[in-house]
């Protein structure tokens, strides 16, 4: 479950939790905080890429807000 590698070389994303389709599109839209805290849970946070622009997943860090 790479998700950074997801957002750089995916067209389309599908996310699937506990058997069911959670959401699909491109990655900009399913690869947020508003869909992927639900089914990873709060300890992660999306930033844009500082190249691409695009969605990374990061760790949310013990402080961070």
């Amino acid at each position: 479950h790479d998700l950074a590698l997801v957002a750089a070389v995916a067209d389309r994303v599908a996310l699937l939790a506990d058997g069911r389709m959670r959401g699909v599109g491109e990655p900009s839209a399913i690869l947020s905080a508003e869909h992927l805290v639900p089914v990873f849970g709060p300890h992660l946070e999306v930033v844009a890429h500082p190249r691409g622009g695009g969605p990374l997943v990061l760790p949310r860090l013990p402080g961070s807000r």
